[in-house]
């Protein structure tokens, strides 16, 4: 895996820190001057998928906003700091809407909580998401599968969950727009059945449990079905399928597989 956002080194003068892929893994200096930094990170996301920049007003303080590059010249600003702000407006107020001939990729605001796609991640995925500073789904999803890789901690069958949440939460396929949020209402009652279910139950099932409450099926009734589903047998893993998707290379499909089916070496002897 290759991790293209770099941990801050303490060791320079300049307020602002470029962090793309050196490879000395260290950051570069980007000046006193936030226009001029923005142009090192722009040059920077020519040819990688993603940088971050650190800004250090004053000794043991620092903010950061990390940028990555979508569609062509569009750059995409993730952060929660002061300095992300500032720098989507200086493209609000550069002529034309361009700086260095990249513009701005707008998402929708306010958007979707991050906390509302918790039901339809794992605890990891989920934390490393809220670490990177992103504060909304509609900022996840507009991230690239090759920015989403740049993040430390993540790999493919981090993607292919973040994917799939997509599609649960939001609808539709990367890039096309979907059918909106889940309700607040919706999203309590799939978190109350995630948290009940066992969790190759809601592997299993977790997508048509979540349609029936976007049905709005009475709770007595949701009740009763996923009492069923969980009192099902549990297929046992199959070895031959394992190899097969282990040699293919498709890890998010065979932790998939692995979660939907029970593990008959670790099922205790009766």
């Amino acid at each position: 895996m290759r991790h293209n956002l770099l941990v801050l080194v303490e060791d320079f003068d300049a307020v602002f820190v470029c962090h793309a892929p050196p490879s000395n893994g260290r950051g570069v200096s980007a000046g006193r001057d936030l226009g001029q930094a923005l142009r090192v990170v722009l040059r920077c996301l020519v040819r990688e998928p993603a940088a971050k920049l650190v800004y250090r007003p004053e000794p043991g303080a620092r903010e950061w906003v990390q940028l990555y590059a979508v569609r062509g010249t569009r750059v995409h600003v993730v952060g929660r700091d002061g300095v992300a702000d500032r720098v989507r407006d200086l493209f609000a107020t550069a002529g034309g809407g361009e700086v260095s001939g990249w513009r701005l990729h707008e998402v929708s605001r306010p958007g979707t909580l991050l906390h509302r796609a918790r039901p339809f991640l794992d605890s990891r995925s989920y934390r490393l998401l809220s670490r990177e500073g992103f504060a909304t789904v509609e900022e996840v999803v507009a991230v690239p599968d090759a920015g989403l890789l740049s993040i430390r901690g993540v790999g493919r069958s981090t993607v292919d969950t973040i994917r799939q949440m997509q599609r649960r939460l939001l609808g539709g396929e990367p890039g096309r727009s979907g059918q909106g949020p889940l309700p607040a209402e919706a999203v309590g009652r799939v978190e109350s059945l995630r948290d009940r279910l066992p969790g190759v139950v809601w592997c299993r099932h977790g997508a048509f449990l979540q349609d029936l409450v976007m049905a709005e099926v009475p709770q007595t009734a949701l009740d009763v079905i996923a009492g069923s589903l969980a009192d099902e047998a549990v297929p046992q893993l199959d070895p031959t399928v394992v190899m097969l998707l282990d040699t293919a290379g498709l890890l998010g499909l065979l932790k998939t597989y692995r979660a939907t089916h029970a593990d008959p070496s670790q099922v205790p002897p009766e």
